[in-house]
């Protein structure tokens, strides 16, 4: 249900404090990660390209996210804490949801919600995905 209170909650972060404890059972449960990061690049590819395009960078941002989580749960990267995992996976928990404080059905309004979420997320990450990005391009 959307609430007019939106950008205060996301800015809070109020807005993810739910998805965190459902991300703690996800980080533990690594056939349940894998499902979920499969979600979101099929989710990715067949909903989010049709809809929002003026937020591009963000969007590119989100399988920098899976190949990060990917990265972790494999064990070939563990530089990560646990707790930024948890962000990780409780953002993109928050972005698949269609029902968040504004619905997905409602087209390329219903993103703003999780794309301020993801954006609140790399903000939060900055330092952790530079680190990252650094440890990837030295592993091609």
């Amino acid at each position: 249900m959307w609430n007019r209170n939106w950008r205060n909650q996301i800015n809070s972060g109020k807005a993810l404090e739910e998805y965190t404890q459902k991300a703690s059972e996800y980080v533990e449960n690594s056939s349940l990660l894998n499902r979920l990061l499969e979600q979101v690049q099929k989710y990715l590819g067949e909903t989010v390209a049709r809809r929002v395009s003026g937020v591009a960078a963000l969007v590119r941002d989100i399988p920098l996210l899976v190949r990060m989580a990917r990265a972790w749960l494999s064990g070939r990267y563990r530089q990560m804490g646990y707790k930024n995992m948890i962000i990780i996976v409780a953002g993109l928990l928050y972005f698949l949801s269609p029902l968040d404080l504004i619905p997905d059905f409602l087209g390329a309004f219903g993103f703003i919600d999780d794309i301020a979420i993801l954006g609140v997320i790399l903000s939060r990450l900055q330092k952790e995905i530079e680190e990252f990005r650094k440890w990837e391009s030295v592993q091609r």
